[in-house]
């Protein structure tokens, strides 16, 4: 998976591998750990708006459809 632009300011673009689109749950956590957004992906790219988000440090939680997860840390200027 690929998190890009970082830091972000407008938008994130999370590219995921082909096997996670409509098996996961992404999930756009807070650094207080609050949950902001959550959206199940119908396809490899995503386009996350961050622009109404302040700036600061956020997590992308992925829960696969296993129950495992994956968490990956970006930063909004």
């Amino acid at each position: 998976m690929k998190l890009f632009p970082v830091p972000a300011t407008t938008v994130l673009n999370i590219q995921l591998p082909t096997s996670y689109v409509n098996q996961t749950t992404l999930q756009l956590i807070g650094i207080d750990g609050k949950l902001i957004a959550s959206l199940k992906p119908a396809a490899n790219m995503v386009i996350l708006n961050v622009q109404p988000l302040a700036a600061a440090t956020y997590f992308i939680l992925i829960t696969r459809a296993d129950g495992s997860k994956e968490a990956y840390r970006f930063v909004k200027q």
